[in-house]
């Protein structure tokens, strides 16, 4: 009996009363946690599909008519990410689509740790081709307040189509 006791006593000691804790109590998370599906690198114009739809007919694959978003390459164009915290940049970089053709989501997810108080964000993201470097579709900037153990998100919100911070 005594041998069932001491483990249970041991386990609620150790679960109830931790010697330490994973953040400090004065400071704030900022975390950056986008899916988003960027453009495809090639779109067909409306000869290309016809085009496309013709091959395939003359192989015998009638029921490919409708599969017109198969022409040309699955590959999609790799998500650019500017984040800027308090006029500091702390993320500029080129993400590339997940898949062994590049052609899923691309997924981010970095985590930072801030002192409490004000801080201002500015994010830019670009998801399609763009002629010059510094073009972006989506912009950010805002200003929030963070008390003690605090947490913002920088997300894409797919339905609103736009940057968000929740």
């Amino acid at each position: 009996m005594i041998v069932l006791i001491l483990p249970i006593i041991a386990i609620y000691f150790l679960a109830t009363d931790p010697a330490h804790t994973f953040d400090a109590k004065d400071d704030a998370a900022f975390i950056i946690s986008i899916k988003h599906t960027t453009d495809k690198e090639h779109i067909c114009t409306e000869n290309e599909v016809e085009e496309f739809l013709a091959k395939e007919a003359e192989k015998g694959r009638k029921h490919l008519r409708k599969m017109a978003s198969m022409c040309g390459s699955r590959e999609r164009v790799p998500l650019r990410l500017i984040v800027r915290l308090d006029g500091k940049e702390i993320i500029n970089k080129q993400y590339l689509p997940a898949g062994f053709h590049r052609d899923g989501a691309v997924f981010i997810y970095k985590k930072f740790i801030l002192p409490s108080g004000k801080h201002t964000i500015k994010a830019a993201m670009r998801d399609s081709k763009a002629e010059s470097g510094d073009e972006f579709n989506y912009n950010l900037e805002e200003t929030v307040e963070l008390d003690g153990l605090g947490v913002i998100v920088l997300d894409f919100d797919e339905t609103e189509d736009r940057l968000k911070l929740i």
